[in-house]
């Protein structure tokens, strides 16, 4: 006799209410959303091994929140983090506004450039950019985490030609957002036959 035995992570709504959702900028229903990884036997979940994530989903946009008064977007600070990080990773020269311009595409916001020399001056000094998302992604649903990886591929292909250790970098974002490699490939091939959103590659010659 054969048995399964492994891991599933299960959603189950704690709360509901409504509140001024920052993305949709409207006033809306939201629920309170708790995922929790069980260890399964034949497909059933048995025991709960932990909680993975914790977050405020609206109910028309379908984005995340941190479960706090101010309902600051997730994804937004992922995705500043990202393009910051290898902004400073592919040098500056001529990719402020590209970098600018991806964060209003993927998010619909406004992202001073003030604000990103702050962060790019922070991860120089030292800031782990993976360990910051590892943290995010606990107040993060698959949808955000998804735009998160969108704007890491974004800029990475706005760029350079894509190689081995470029492609490898946005993996590991993916990872530290518990968005699958499988996931990646995906989302990479809805962007190539979206022409990359109308993004323009920077490469020097």
């Amino acid at each position: 006799m054969i048995i399964l035995l492994g891991e599933k992570i299960v959603a189950r709504v704690k709360s509901s209410g409504e509140f001024n959702c920052p993305v949709c900028t409207s006033h809306n229903g939201y629920k309170r959303i708790e995922e929790r990884n069980y260890f399964t036997v034949l497909f059933l979940p048995v025991y709960p091994l932990g909680v993975v994530a914790d977050y405020v989903q609206c109910d028309k946009c379908g984005y995340s929140f941190a479960p706090n008064s101010q309902f600051i977007a997730g994804h937004f600070e992922g995705i500043r983090l990202v393009i910051a990080y290898l902004l400073l990773g592919y040098g500056l020269d001529a990719r402020e506004e590209t970098a600018i311009e991806i964060y209003e595409l993927v998010t619909d916001q406004l992202w001073p450039k003030g604000e990103l020399h702050a962060l790019v001056n922070q991860i120089s000094r030292g800031l782990d950019v993976i360990s910051q998302l590892q943290t995010i992604a606990f107040n993060l649903n698959a949808q955000g985490a998804w735009k998160v990886v969108e704007a890491a591929y974004l800029m990475t292909y706005a760029c350079c030609e894509i190689q081995y250790r470029d492609r490898l970098r946005v993996n590991q974002i993916g990872a530290a957002l518990g968005v699958s490699l499988a996931e990646i490939n995906q989302l990479v091939d809805q962007l190539r036959k979206n022409s990359f959103r109308g993004i323009r590659r920077h490469v020097e010659v």
